[in-house]
Formats: structure tokens, C-alpha cells, sequence
């Protein structure tokens, strides 16, 4: 009980420091010289009270609504790092002078029509096409080409619902050796 008078205490002082000084209370005293007394008498004012209890509600109001846009901000952010590419693979194995047509479903609400950036890496002569998401579109098809210098490397697929790597080895074509019946005979 006596924790809660203090909390009470404390609450009626900070009240009253807050409206001291912003003007809700006036203390005015008044002496009478005939009865040689101090007369104090406590003023309100009611709507200077109003006026800052209708600021606190629109400052209130605008800092929640502040707050409202920012979560729907990091939300939008969010929701865009999240999205992704899914390409049906995630390595190709390619001869040269051989090609390889790769889908890529896209997984975003954005359905925008979107060029695909496809960047195969450097040194590796591999080449990229295609990739056009359509208005609406969920897919898209690439394709990549080992032309006869290709080596291995990679494709960088990057769009706003982000972005995915491709790997390509590029194996050499193997001709095979005929087979040599080896005789066995002893002499």
C-alpha cells in the first residue's frame, strides 16, 4: 500500500510540474491587510488543458500513422528480397558448339514485363539469350550456347525478384577409340 501512495505521489507531482508550466495552473495569493491574512487560491484553466489534450491526440495520431508507413515500407523492402528466380537447374553440363534451354519461374507478386539480365562469366565464352518475362508472366526460357572455344564457367541471372548462378561445365567431345582384338596365340 505504501509503494502505491508513493506511485501516486510521484504521478500528482509530475501532473503538476507539467501543468505549471504549461500553463493549466495559476496560483495567486492575495493578502487582506484588515485581517493581516494570505488568501492563495489555485486558478485552472480548463482550455488551455483541451488545447494541448487535442495536440497530444494529433501528434499521437501523425507519429501512428508515421509509424504505419514505415512498417508498410519495410514491408514492400522485404517482400522484394524475398522474392526470387528459380531456374529448372542449377548446373548444365554442355559439349562444345552444343546449346541448353533453361526455364526461369520467377517468384514475386511484381509481374511486370522484365528482360532478364544474364551475364555468363568472363573467360568462359559461353553465351546467353532469351529471358523475357512477359506482362503477367511467371516464366521465361534462356538459353545458353557452348560455342566450340566455350570453357567452364557460369550465367548470372539478375532481375528485381533477384538473382541466380548457373553452372556450366563445358566437356570436351570424346571420340571413341576403335577396339583392337588382341590375339592370343603362343608360338
Amino acid at each position: 500500500m505504501g509503494r502505491f501512495l508513493a506511485f501516486l505521489v510521484v504521478v500528482i507531482l509530475i501532473v503538476g510540474c507539467v501543468g505549471f508550466a504549461r500553463g493549466w495552473f495559476f496560483v495567486t495569493s492575495h493578502t487582506d491587510p484588515i485581517d493581516d491574512k494570505v488568501n492563495v487560491g489555485l486558478t485552472v484553466d480548463k482550455g488551455a488543458i483541451r488545447q494541448d489534450s487535442a495536440d497530444v491526440k494529433e501528434r499521437a495520431k501523425e507519429l501512428g500513422n508515421e509509424a504505419k508507413q514505415d512498417a508498410k515500407n519495410v514491408t514492400e523492402r522485404f517482400e522484394k528480397r524475398s522474392a526470387q528466380l528459380h531456374p529448372n537447374v542449377s548446373a548444365l553440363k554442355l559439349q562444345p558448339g552444343s546449346k541448353a534451354d533453361v526455364t526461369v519461374t520467377r517468384d514475386t507478386k511484381d509481374l511486370k514485363a522484365e528482360q532478364l539480365g544474364l551475364k555468363p562469366s568472363v573467360g568462359s565464352n559461353l553465351l546467353a539469350s532469351g529471358g523475357m518475362f512477359g506482362d503477367g508472366a511467371k516464366e521465361t526460357t534462356i538459353t545458353i550456347e557452348a560455342p566450340a572455344d566455350a570453357h567452364d564457367g557460369s550465367v548470372t541471372l539478375t532481375s528485381t525478384a533477384g538473382s541466380e548462378i548457373i553452372t556450366v561445365t563445358v566437356s570436351p567431345v570424346t571420340t571413341a577409340t576403335p577396339l583392337v582384338p588382341i590375339s592370343n596365340t603362343h608360338e
